[in-house]
């Protein structure tokens, strides 16, 4: 027998920002189990880092077999593949200075956010950008990414969350 379940208020805010960010089921998927795993223990921030560099690395071999030539481009066109292949945030920037580059995501356009999306209600970040960018960069650019604040890995400036990392090698 399959029991019929209505939406709860509960579910306001999830139903609410499902149409403002343009989700679609598989985000809520995402950043929900995220939120979930750090709510129950199994999942914090350096576990998370570390397992999205390795899907950010895994999604670049399937970006470069799918476009070889997506290495000799530039890096926005670089992330902007990974944003189209995930379509993680309508919102996503990128620019360098020096051998630093510089992502801007809009903080509420985000559709993986643990917090925005999956309503994670405990503190300190849990960004899957901050492994999955970094993986995905690296392995399509030839490049060692490091980041440039481990302290404080994701700053919030005003509409955005920003991350930077410093290119410390090719690879």
């Amino acid at each position: 027998m399959i029991k019929v379940v209505s939406a709860s208020d509960g579910d306001d805010r999830l139903l609410a920002e499902y149409k403002k960010r343009g989700l679609r089921p598989y985000h809520v998927f995402i950043a929900s189990s995220l939120a979930l795993f750090r709510r129950y223990g199994a999942l914090n921030l350096g576990v998370m880092t570390i397992s999205m560099e390795e899907v950010g690395q895994r999604l670049a071999a399937i970006a470069l077999d799918e476009t070889p030539a997506l290495c000799s481009r530039r890096l926005e066109e670089v992330l902007g593949r990974l944003n189209e292949m995930l379509g993680l945030n309508s919102v996503l920037l990128l620019s360098t200075r020096g051998n630093v580059i510089e992502v801007k995501a809009g903080r509420d356009t985000c559709r993986i956010c643990p917090k925005g999306v999956g309503e994670l209600e405990l503190p300190g970040d849990l960004c899957p950008y901050l492994g999955l960018i970094k993986g995905f960069l690296s392995t399509v650019k030839g490049v060692k990414l490091e980041l440039v604040d481990p302290q404080e890995p994701v700053r919030k400036e005003g509409a955005y969350c920003v991350i930077r990392y410093a290119v410390s090698e090719r690879t």
